[in-house]
């Protein structure tokens, strides 16, 4: 599988890739991430990638432009059709089947948005606008990680533990079943404590 992540904050993103699971996966070639800098995709000197919203407002937007060079480099790298996600506050809230949903696919593409938002031009060219809920992070590249771990252990689950996973998604109103671990009888500040 081959995920782009475009991001201002490249060093928030690289950093707990190279560690644990993903790390490992990446190593040996099970995923193939590629983390792109956004101000890399500029034309100025000062590598701006924000502007104000027109017509005023508060805030700074995340100018078009960048992205869109950034998704035509990465197509062009690619060749394959690209599935986009753009997380926003805007978007529908993330859940566990778009997690499954998104493993399958053949190539992800995460926008990491910033400040105010983007450019609304930007969201025409997204397969899809995703939301992690309705609170403020520092930024996107944190928000990025909500929306990666989820995903990551739908597409682990599929071919590391696939009957793990088929009991995690079967379990009836909740991602997983209460655990307890053994023996069946454990002594508690309460008291024993007997499982039936």
């Amino acid at each position: 599988m081959t995920v782009d992540i475009v991001t201002i904050f490249s060093a928030m993103i690289e950093q707990p890739l190279a560690a644990g699971v993903l790390g490992r996966a990446i190593e040996r070639g099970t995923l193939d991430v590629t983390v792109r800098d956004l101000r890399d995709f500029t034309t100025d000197r000062h590598r701006v990638v924000d502007d104000v919203p027109f017509g005023g407002g508060p805030g700074m937007v995340l100018k078009p432009e960048p992205l869109f060079r950034a998704l035509d480099v990465i197509e062009a790298d690619r060749g394959e059709p690209l599935t986009i996600v753009l997380t926003s506050p805007q978007g529908r809230p993330f859940t566990q089947a778009d997690a499954e949903r998104l493993s399958r696919a053949a190539h992800l593409v995460l926008l990491c948005g910033r400040y105010e938002g983007v450019d609304e031009r930007v969201r025409q060219r997204a397969t899809e606008e995703l939301s992690i809920g309705d609170y403020v992070l520092s930024g996107a590249s944190c928000r990025r990680w909500s929306f990666w771990m989820p995903w990551h252990g739908s597409y682990r689950a599929s071919w590391e533990m696939p009957s793990r996973w088929r009991t995690i998604r079967s379990a009836a109103g909740s991602l997983i079943f209460p655990t307890i671990r053994g023996p069946r009888r454990s002594s508690s500040a309460g008291g024993a404590l007997e499982i039936r």
